[in-house]
């Protein structure tokens, strides 16, 4: 009965899965996929072409899918022919069915796409769509390609890549542009041919309008577009391990999230599986690929569609035998979105070496470097998508993937966390932010020469009766930054004092505070504290007690960090252990934020309360001090780009003993401390090194001492 129960409760599941999954592009929106006419009469009664260049139009059945002429979609598609010998301004072809049924598009947020197989001449064609009296066309696209190929047109008032108001008129709004597609009443194809006495054949099929036009950026892997069916799919993609079921080629164009074609992986978890399934593109073991680009942050995107399922996935690059393994992909999300992973080598982020011998995959403690991730780049064996060790659940699950591309890695979307801007009063303001300590005097909203808008936080104390401090609780949702590469910034401007100011982050109990920041400049500065677990310009570990936050030598690892920064629900500023004297200061807070990269100019906290303005002149490896030392010192180097960061110590064999610093960093000054309790006395040499897209590699070395 149990059994029965389960197997219910499953099958709804899936049910489930599947409706969700059928509307998950329903802003697609279709305009003509020439599937429901049955020959070229039929398509005559709602499609008319006109024009001096116009000879014939006709609708082409391809029973069988095969060459010489097979649909990219579905079985029909458009034939239009023309000849430019008597033409004046040339041809069209429209569907005059929308006069009575108008289309709206306003909800495909991204363009207009269709496929189209040229004439192979320099002639060209455009597109138009009416609103009544009111008409948008597009940018010219060439009929030089003669195979079939896809033509994205965006939603944006651009003549030169997207739509235009009326023949040559300037270029109106989008919000204009998305009003009017609301209510589209003609759609027509444009031909402008050259006036010479030859016959030309055109083809249109599977017009839709969008909700994403995919960038052009990058080096493109694999888009699927190509591919007519399943079986030519499986000549260039393979799908093995005992996880794998199937893996099929899906042209549903309203479920796909950019063109019309998508790869779907079936499996299904059975006491058969051992290490999962896997899915790559043949053939690389032969022709190695160069998948390098041109960026200072290269990442290897895709779309994902989940399973539902709480199993993960991750992508492995090798250069044989060397082998790269990514950060796990999470598949519980059933919508198409974006994954992004960092060709960094970083096990939070990015990749991680898996060791030189495939029968012995290790995720063991050496994460490799990114100088070594980007050379094996350059001439790549074998790219593949695993499951590794999946729930064995007798589910049958169906993934997919599309559009992957090594693209330089788009900036997040900010989190903000206040920007003062919404409240109309201090008595408003207090109802999100609450002032204590006994060192409180006040707390309200001030319009007084403000950097970034019009409103910002001015919290007052005196230092004479003890510490102060803000908070905003009960922060619902909680905040995520749990996805930016960069920290937290906002706007300081200090009291003109020697106290100094620290910054904090809960989520429930766990406690992550910055280092101190001093308020001696009563100018505006805007500040950065970087989402690292580092006690110089990160965050340091507090430990889960609200009312005992320790400092001590336990910092905490990013991992930590990440994983706390993924629901804050409190953020706090203290004014702690101030001078002790009956005067009162102000400082006033602005603007503060989570974001992907530090603004240029933004200030980077640093080891005692000492600032840096984060545009040094020179790349530059300092002497650490003290020197000698016993056990601590620390090492101080500017960067004035950002780049990849390494710092490593050797000893005089040239053995490297460890790894201080081995991710990118945004310009500034930095500070890293050393340890060397675990060394004999003795001379050794630490070393800097900084990839940029400017600058091939900076390197720097400095020698100090360790006395015992």
């Amino acid at each position: 009965m149990k059994k029965k129960k389960l197997l219910k409760l499953l099958f709804l599941m899936i049910i489930i899965l599947a409706l969700s999954v059928s509307s998950i592009y329903a802003k697609n929106v279709l305009v003509e996929d020439f599937e429901k006419y049955a020959n070229t009469d039929s398509l005559k009664k709602s499609w008319f072409a006109f024009g001096y260049a116009t000879l014939d139009y006709a609708l082409v059945v391809d029973t069988v899918g095969t060459p010489p002429d097979p649909a990219p979609i579905g079985h029909r598609y458009f034939k239009y022919i023309y000849n430019g010998a008597t033409s004046t301004w040339g041809g069209a072809f429209e569907n005059r069915d929308l006069a009575d049924a108008p289309l709206d598009l306003s909800s495909a947020q991204g363009g207009i796409q269709f496929y189209l197989k040229g004439d192979g001449t320099d002639n060209v064609m455009y597109m138009r769509l009416y609103n009544g009296d009111v008409r948008w066309h597009s940018n010219f696209f060439s009929l030089k390609d003669s195979t079939w190929h896809i033509v994205r047109i965006p939603f944006a008032v651009d003549s030169s890549n997207g739509f235009i108001l009326g023949a040559g008129a300037v270029p109106q709004t989008l919000e204009q542009l998305k009003s009017d597609i609301a209510n589209v009443t003609n759609v027509r194809f444009y031909v402008v041919p050259e006036k010479v006495d030859i016959t030309y054949k055109i083809y249109v099929d599977a017009i839709y309008a969008v909700d994403y036009i995919p960038t052009t950026e990058g080096l493109l892997i694999e888009d699927f577009e190509i591919y007519p069916d399943t079986d030519s799919l499986k000549v260039s993609w393979q799908g093995f391990g005992y996880f794998t079921v199937d893996y099929i080629l899906n042209t549903e164009p309203l479920n796909a999230p950019e063109g019309y074609k998508y790869f779907t992986y079936v499996c299904k978890g059975t006491d058969q599986v051992t290490w999962g399934g896997a899915i790559k593109p043949r053939g690389w073991d032969t022709n190695p690929r160069d998948i390098t680009i041109e960026a200072d942050n290269p990442v290897i995107a895709f779309w994902l569609r989940g399973d539902g399922s709480d199993n993960r996935m991750y992508v492995r690059i090798s250069k044989d035998p060397d082998m790269w393994g990514s950060i796990d992909v999470p598949l519980q999300d059933t919508t198409w979105h974006y994954v992004t992973i960092p060709l960094i080598a970083d096990s939070l982020k990015g990749f991680r070496w898996l060791g030189d011998t495939y029968n012995e995959e290790v995720w063991g403690p050496d994460v490799g470097t990114t100088e070594q991730l980007r050379g094996h780049l350059e001439s790549v064996t074998d790219l593949r998508w695993l499951w590794r060790y999946p729930a064995i659940d007798n589910v049958t699950l169906r993934p997919a993937i599309d559009d992957i591309r090594i693209i330089e890695r788009p900036l997040l979307p900010t989190v903000v966390v206040d920007d003062f801007e919404s409240y109309t009063d201090t008595d408003d303001l207090k109802t999100s932010w609450n002032q204590f300590g006994a060192g409180t005097v006040g707390l309200e909203l001030t319009t007084d020469d403000i950097p970034s808008g019009l409103q910002a936080m001015k919290v007052s104390y005196n230092g004479n009766n003890g510490y102060t401090a803000v908070r905003k609780r009960n922060i619902i949702p909680g905040l995520n930054f749990a996805d930016l590469s960069g920290g937290i910034q906002f706007w300081l401007k200090g009291d003109g004092s020697n106290n100094n100011i620290t910054f904090r982050l809960q989520n429930g109990d766990e406690m992550w505070g910055s280092n101190k920041i001093s308020l001696t400049d009563t100018e505006w500065q805007q500040i950065a504290i970087n989402f690292a677990a580092d006690s110089i310009s990160g965050f340091r570990y507090l430990g889960n007690d609200p009312n005992n936050p320790i400092w001590s030598t336990d910092i905490g690892t990013t991992a930590q960090l990440y994983g706390d920064i993924a629901s804050i629900d409190q953020v706090r500023f203290y004014i702690r252990n101030p001078e002790q004297i009956d005067v009162t200061y102000s400082v006033i807070i602005d603007n503060i934020e989570g974001v992907d990269e530090f603004d240029p100019g933004v200030i980077i906290t640093a080891i005692d309360g000492n600032i840096t303005n984060v545009f040094p002149t020179k790349f530059e490896l300092k002497q650490n001090y003290p020197n000698p030392f016993n056990p601590t010192t620390t090492i101080e180097y500017t960067l004035p780009q950002s780049g990849l960061v390494t710092i490593k110590v050797f000893n005089i064999l040239g053995q490297n003993v460890e790894t201080l610093i081995n991710r990118h960093q945004t310009s500034g000054t930095y500070r890293v401390q050393f340890d060397a309790k675990n060394l004999s006395s003795g001379v050794y040499f630490y070393m800097l090194e900084v990839q940029t897209n400017s600058v091939k590699s900076f390197k720097q070395v400095q020698k100090m001492a360790v006395i015992k």
